[in-house]
């Protein structure tokens, strides 16, 4: 009886899941811009997102929330994303994102 041929393991994706803000339109395009990086810099990630609460912008990396808008009332820096991602896909440990941009405002005068 031959043995069967070991086959190599699946490459295992990384995922992330990012929620699309519902705020005056710049917070879809925060979203959105997020996504197209993450999708250029890693072309095996898969990205999905979907609406949170209202002024939310949460970003999970295989189930583990990464960054929280509610708790740095920011927007998160791509490269903070992209090195947590990195760290994922490496099966690294990495500490939640607290840095953050300050999120756009529009004054009216």
């Amino acid at each position: 009886m031959t043995p069967e041929p070991i086959k190599p393991p699946k490459k295992k994706k990384t995922l992330i899941q990012g929620k699309k803000l519902t705020l005056r339109g710049s917070p879809r395009k925060h979203y959105l811009d997020l996504e197209d990086a993450v999708k250029h810099e890693f072309d095996d990630v898969v990205v999905s997102g979907s609406v949170g609460r209202l002024r939310s912008f949460e970003v999970t990396i295989n189930g583990k929330l990464a960054f929280s808008k509610l708790e740095t009332a920011g927007f998160p820096y791509e490269e903070d994303i992209m090195n947590a991602i990195q760290c994922a896909s490496k099966g690294i440990d990495y500490d939640k994102i607290t840095r953050s941009r300050p999120p756009m405002s529009c004054v009216m005068m």
